[in-house]
């Protein structure tokens, strides 16, 4: 199974995100960062070009790769990971 796609919605005051896989098993998750919901939508969809084609079981090493590749992390960060994470759990 593989991540196909990872859309980010904005739904009155909630981030929502969606992850699609190619057996049609779709996870939800949401981004908790309501001050800042535009900022965390970005990384959203910035984080989705390092998910789109992998296994989307391999939750833990997911965060790991991700969250490794900046020295400085901030709440909106972690918020998008969380979201993600959140969905990921969902599809297992």
């Amino acid at each position: 199974m593989k991540i196909t796609d990872i859309k980010p919605f904005l739904v009155d005051r909630y981030l929502l995100v969606r992850i699609y896989t190619d057996a049609g098993i779709i996870g939800n998750g949401e981004a908790g960062m309501w001050a800042h919901h535009a900022p965390v939508h970005t990384l959203i969809q910035e984080l989705a070009d390092y998910y789109i084609g992998k296994d989307p079981l391999t939750i833990e090493h997911h965060y790991q790769t991700v969250s490794r590749q900046t020295h400085f992390m901030g709440a909106g960060i972690s918020a998008a990971y969380s979201a993600i994470d959140i969905a990921l759990w969902d599809i297992l």
